[in-house]
């Protein structure tokens, strides 16, 4: 390589070192630069120069220019950049930019409501703290799902301060207030969407965060209308009557004023002359004193479907396995459609079904198709002998000279001429499903008619199972009474507490003798209240009862199932050795006394005083 190659690459080199320190240090006396004509003479040996920015470089007398290296430059230049340097200030997001510099705690922007849109705070009734156990226990009712909302606190305060706004301020604010239907649509990939009105009102800002979106749903769509009213869908039966009845106003019942003799033929003449029927009823029984507060009205309805069950007009069959009689004279007086009305009434007003008629005939009712047995045939029907017969046959012969003394079998739709072992089922199930379902039709639509009042018999068939049950018999156990009847025990410890507990074993006890049957007493039949020249003497025969639970329940409910949750209480101020068991059916209550009669005795003397008491208890829960 050429020497003047060389100088070419240093002086090249020296431009550009000169040219970077003109732009941080433009003073040649700060950088210690030399005129041009000695840097041209200068030779490339370079000197260390003070490490500080302050420091000043003099040039060399000799000749010799005195230049930084490229450390000291470096150094220089980062130096004078630290003094000049202002961070920028860090731009603060959404809500970061309205709030203060103070760390408090943001305020929760949901607010969760009950399903009557009151915010969720306390215990309804109460001003305990809320708890899903405590809230549970307060509406008395063993949901398996608990319906709340969820609402931002701005719409949610928004809207309150909407509805206290009185009609004066409406009349003096001008501002046009723009009610929209909004509809969003996002996706996760999506960024925030806000929609506003044309005013500007923050409290009218709709934002959704992708971070708060489901993630299990790729599109999220909601339509929010400003005078539609919040809905869910109810997760069982007694929630969509519930929200049936919530529905009906307050003020809107039917008054059912009846005597307890003829009870099923009055209540029918006092719906013929109702020409406006309301779910909500206020039931009174003539010459009584007694104030329904709900539970003269289970009474009441347990007391009408006892009494059907004697009035042959409409029924047929042994109880619980009961099917609608063709009756032509009470079809046209609307009975069958009456019976339905008063089944969607007691239902609504939280009541027991019917509970005895047969699965085939209820199934139907309620849209189902389940095949009909030859047990649900009336025991009066002509046809049942026949039927039992062909069943019994086990050759052909035989077969055949049955089914030819039985021409009624093509009335029945059975059409087939020559039967043969084979068909035997057949006409057995076509046969009987003419008995208990066709035969009747419209004694069955006119039953569906009634019991469709107030959109009863969609929610039954909605939920099928449930509304299957209100209208077939129900096995009671113990575990069904003992869940209506919870204990209502002292402070554990107390000497009170120790005496409950041994007259709750032998309640227990009590109730696994009497689902065993083993409880039965002499006691006078009960009055038929239709038959008013029927009276009870003393000279009346006693009969045998056994004490069922069916019973026990009635005693202190006025219900004869278990759809309700009641108490078991203790009386601890008795002073009589021998005051008996009480039962109150409006506060659904039964009260056992902490006297001798139950404390010192066993278990099976327990169990006959209990049977006594409850038997002589007028009418089982008639009071």
């Amino acid at each position: 390589m050429s020497e003047k190659f060389k100088e070419d690459i240093r002086n090249t080199i020296q431009q550009t070192v000169r040219e970077e320190l003109s732009k941080v240090l433009p003073s040649n006396k700060d950088t210690g630069e030399c005129s041009s004509s000695e840097t041209s003479q200068s030779t490339p040996t370079t000197s260390t120069t003070s490490a500080t920015p302050n420091s000043e470089t003099s040039c060399q007398s000799r000749g010799q220019s005195s230049t930084l290296s490229f450390r000291d430059f470096y150094r220089i230049r980062e130096a004078s950049r630290q003094e000049d340097f202002k961070p920028t200030k860090k731009k603060k997001r959404g809500n970061e930019a309205s709030a203060s510099g103070a760390k408090s705690k943001q305020p929760n922007p949901y607010v969760l409501l009950y399903p009557d849109f009151s915010e969720v705070n306390f215990v309804p009734g109460t001003e305990e703290i809320f708890s899903l156990v405590k809230y549970k226990e307060a509406i008395s009712k063993d949901y398996k799902k608990l319906t709340f909302y969820l609402c931002l606190r701005d719409e949610y305060q928004y809207n309150q301060f909407s509805d206290w706004s009185s009609p004066d301020d409406n009349e003096e604010n001008n501002d046009t207030k723009h009610e929209k239907n909004a509809t969003v649509n996002t996706t996760k990939d999506s960024p925030p969407i806000f929609v506003m009105d044309d005013d500007d009102d923050p409290m009218l800002l709709l934002a959704i965060n992708r971070s708060q979106q489901d993630e299990n749903m790729p599109v999220l769509s909601e339509t929010a209308n400003n005078e539609e009213k919040m809905s869910a869908e109810p997760s069982s039966l007694d929630e969509a009557l519930e929200l049936k009845m919530n529905d009906i106003p307050n003020d809107n019942y039917t008054v059912i004023e009846v005597t307890r003799k003829h009870l099923v033929e009055r209540t029918f003449e006092l719906l013929k002359d109702e020409d406006d029927i309301q779910g909500r009823v206020i039931v009174k029984f003539i010459g009584e004193e007694a104030v329904d507060t709900g539970g003269v009205t289970k009474e009441f309805f347990t007391n009408f479907f006892q009494s059907i069950l004697s009035n042959g007009n409409i029924f047929r069959g042994s109880y619980p396995n009961l099917t609608f009689r063709h009756n032509l004279h009470a079809l046209e007086e609307g009975q069958f459609e009456m019976f339905g009305i008063l089944t969607a009434i007691a239902l609504l007003n939280g009541c027991p079904g019917p509970h005895f008629l047969c699965h085939s005939l209820a199934s139907f009712i309620l849209d189902n198709q389940l095949e009909v047995v030859l047990d649900d045939v009336p025991a009066e029907s002509e046809f049942k002998t026949k039927l039992i017969q062909i069943q019994g046959c086990n050759n052909e012969a035989e077969l055949s000279n049955i089914v030819n003394s039985f021409p009624e079998r093509f009335d029945m739709g059975y059409t087939k001429p020559v039967l043969t072992l084979n068909d035997k089922d057949d006409l057995i199930r076509f046969c009987s499903k003419h008995v208990v379902i066709s035969s009747v039709a419209e004694e069955i639509f006119s039953f569906r008619k009634g019991l469709s009042i107030f959109g009863v018999l969609h929610e039954l068939c909605k939920f099928n199972e449930a509304g299957l049950a209100e209208l077939v018999y129900q096995d009671i156990n113990t575990d069904h009474v003992k869940a209506c009847f919870k204990p209502c025990f002292s402070a554990v410890g107390t000497d009170e507490h120790g005496k409950e507990t041994e007259i709750v074993y032998k309640w227990q006890e009590f109730l696994k003798k009497s689902k065993s049957g083993k409880l039965k007493s002499k006691v006078l039949a009960c009055p038929d209240w239709n038959n008013p020249d029927q009276a009870i003497s003393v000279d009346d025969s006693p009969v045998v009862k056994s004490l069922s639970l069916n019973d026990i329940l009635q005693f202190g409910s006025s219900s004869r199932f278990p759809n309700f949750k009641g108490s078991l209480a203790f009386d601890h101020q008795c002073t009589d050795a021998h005051k008996r068991l009480t039962g109150n059916t409006c506060a659904l209550t039964i009260c056992i006394p902490v006297n001798e009669r139950y404390t010192k005795c066993n278990t099976d003397t327990f169990a006959l005083n209990i049977m006594e008491d409850i038997f002589q208890d007028y009418g089982l829960g008639q009071r």
